[in-house]
């Protein structure tokens, strides 16, 4: 599994599992990925009106397996 899969598969498992709470009503306008000291998305989260919110969603760091 690439990297690129396996953060696509993290990045599922998340929102599906650990977000869901707060994800179903709200729209991911973008993901950016710190990579210091590990890899670890943040979500900036749009309204149900389209418009910018103050959340954002923090996920744990993701730790590549290493398997290719």
């Amino acid at each position: 599994m690439t990297l690129e899969e396996e953060s696509v598969n993290f990045l599922k498992h998340h929102i599906d599992n650990s977000f869901n709470h707060i994800l179903r009503d709200t729209l991911i306008e973008d993901i950016e990925w710190l990579e210091q000291p590990h890899y670890r998305p943040i979500a900036y989260l749009m309204d149900d009106n389209s418009e910018e919110s103050n959340l954002i969603c923090l996920f744990p760091p993701m730790i590549p397996t290493g398997k290719a």
